[in-house]
């Protein structure tokens, strides 16, 4: 179904199916839902505004959500570089060594009374720094993670 794997461009449209539910939903949400909404007294308006309004939800559901996996593919390919170099010594090490050094960070953000100023610059940023840019700098510190554990790594 993908075709020729040696090419610079692999498609399975895996993405799409996302357009033919959103297709299916829709028509099926006009031809079953419409008649029985008039028939309850319902102005098309409202029908049309509210089913606008659950499209432009499901929309944004789904970007968050795409986007959400894209930043899971950085962090499953680190963790899986991470598990066939060192094994499960080397994903309790990372989870110890994460959770100490949250700790110790939490620690350090209390003790010196920074939690507000942290607010605040979540507040004041652009909303794309810490949405987009924050996010996206992690996936490719990730793969950079992921890249460098793997140089290594044994077949």
């Amino acid at each position: 179904m993908v075709g020729d794997t040696g090419s610079d461009i692999n498609f399975s449209g895996g993405v799409f199916s996302l357009f033919g539910f959103a297709l299916a939903f829709y028509l099926q949400a006009m031809t079953q839902t419409f008649p029985f909404a008039l028939g309850t007294s319902v102005t098309r308006r409202d029908y049309f505004a509210a089913t606008l309004l659950v499209a432009a939800v499901q929309v944004l559901v789904f970007g968050i959500l795409l986007y959400g996996l894209s930043l899971t593919a950085a962090s499953g390919l680190f963790l899986g570089a991470l598990h066939h170099r060192w094994r499960v010594v080397g994903l309790f090490t990372l989870g110890v060594g994460t959770l100490l050094a949250a700790g110790g960070a939490a620690f350090v953000i209390t003790w010196q009374k920074w939690w507000p100023d942290i607010g605040h610059w979540f507040a004041d940023a652009p909303r794309s720094a810490p949405m987009v840019w924050l996010p996206a700098l992690a996936a490719a510190a990730g793969i950079l993670a992921a890249w460098t554990v793997v140089r290594r790594a044994t077949a």
